[in-house]
């Protein structure tokens, strides 16, 4: 078996608990989507990451795996080293992703991270923005509606813009960067030369965004 879908099961804790083992066998992708896992199920999904020398792809979006469930994956990714596509998007992950940021600093694999709507806030959204710095295999980041709260987090991605060479895709919708994170934003599209797709939807960037306008 290579691809196992179990998206919308009603699995709960303990089903996540159990078919953590599905990740001892020849599976390439894993879909559990919305099956509230919790922290967990979490916990037991890090687990057989350690271990897991096949899977590429793992989508655990919808499944409340809070801080304590991201902790967990962020301490598999600093040992995985297969999985390419991963999808934590509406988890509730709070600080939790800033253990997710450090784990990108060391991990060489992932190309496809899903952090939308976790209530990142501007600390979480700095810290990513600083693993951005120095990560080189990320090519597509969402980060969309997770309140990086304004100029500060807007800031702190458009530094890590002018240093990444590697992320194509980038989504900022809905985190409220206002006119100086757009400006900012703005000003380092005049430096970098790989960022091919862009969302600034939903942050009220005023005269911000026709400077990102201009620069595009």
């Amino acid at each position: 078996m290579t691809e196992l879908c179990l998206n919308e099961c009603e699995l709960g804790e303990g089903g996540g608990q159990a078919i953590a083992a599905a990740l001892r066998v020849n599976t390439t992708s894993l879909n559990l989507d919305a099956n509230s896992l919790g922290e967990g199920g979490a916990q037991a999904i890090a687990a057989a990451l350690r271990e897991n020398h096949t899977l590429t792809e793992l989508n655990l979006g919808y499944n409340w795996l809070r801080e304590g469930g991201g902790q967990a994956i962020a301490a598999a990714l600093r040992e995985n080293h297969t999985l390419t596509e991963l999808n934590l998007g509406y988890n509730s992950l709070g600080e939790g992703a800033q253990a997710l940021a450090a784990a990108l600093r060391v991990n060489s694999t992932v190309t496809s991270l899903n952090l939308w709507n976790n209530s990142l806030r501007e600390g979480a959204g700095q810290a990513v923005a600083a693993a951005l710095r120095v990560n080189s295999t990320v090519t597509s980041l969402n980060l969309s509606s997770n309140n990086l709260l304004g100029e500060g987090g807007g800031q702190a991605i458009a530094a890590a813009l002018r240093l990444n060479s590697t992320v194509t895709s980038l989504d900022l919708w809905d985190n409220w960067l206002g006119e100086g994170g757009g400006q900012a934003i703005a000003a380092a599209l005049r430096e970098t030369h790989t960022l091919t797709e862009l969302n600034l939807g939903d942050n009220s960037l005023g005269e911000g965004g026709e400077s990102v306008v201009r620069e595009s």
